[in-house]
């Protein structure tokens, strides 16, 4: 397989400093933009990132998770506090996230640290998850190590025939809940022909943020 082969140009999208001061130098009112242009445009899975996060060995760890809620200060996703990547957040609260928009050759990078959200948060977002969701987060202890997927199947069908019988709600459990990413640094990415690409970097000191340009 030849894939030095393997190359595209990236369109007409631009990226500079004018977008910047359109959202007054605010880097997140400036990545709710591209979301939502991204969604408009119907990118598959647009909320998508990739969380970077280090582990005791100090070796790095990366899954795709979803954004579920943009803050003021900062990006909301919710998970297990018992899986991996809260043990690796418990230890190490500095992390990264990637956004990548293939189709409109667009990525934004982002640094910062990490911490629980509210409890009151957790519970609003689990309440208003779907029944099958808010079931498979209460039978799986995620990233344990589970004997085969049947047995997954059967607790799942067992839970939601104990509910069907009950009408009951399901309570958000103690050990699932939010993420709430604080950014000192946010950089986007706009991919552009003959590779001279656009990149802004917007950095935070002293609680205002700067901004300047990187070459490709």
């Amino acid at each position: 397989m030849n894939l030095s082969e393997l190359r595209r140009e990236y369109g007409s999208l631009t990226l500079d400093e004018e977008d910047a001061r359109k959202h007054n130098g605010n880097p997140i009112s400036l990545f709710e933009a591209w979301l939502a242009f991204a969604i408009s445009k119907g990118v598959e899975d647009a909320t998508a990132f990739v969380l970077a996060t280090i582990d005791a060995q100090q070796r790095p760890d990366t899954r795709i998770v979803l954004l579920k809620e943009i803050k003021n200060n900062g990006f909301v996703f919710f998970t297990h506090y018992t899986s991996k990547k809260a043990e690796q957040i418990h230890q190490k609260n500095n992390v990264a996230m990637n956004f990548y928009w293939p189709a409109l050759a667009r990525q934004v990078r982002v640094r910062g640290s990490i911490q629980k959200t509210s409890r009151l948060d957790a519970e609003h977002y689990f309440s208003s998850r779907p029944l099958e969701s808010q079931i498979s987060t209460c039978i799986s202890n995620q990233s344990s190590i589970i004997e085969n997927r049947n047995m997954l199947e059967m607790r799942f069908q067992e839970y939601m025939q104990e509910m069907n019988s009950r009408h009951n709600t399901l309570s958000c459990p103690l050990e699932w809940g939010g993420y709430i990413i604080k950014p000192v640094e946010i950089e986007f990415f706009q991919g552009r022909d003959r590779r001279l690409h656009d990149r802004l970097l917007f950095s935070l000191e002293h609680n205002a943020w700067n901004v300047c340009r990187l070459a490709p």
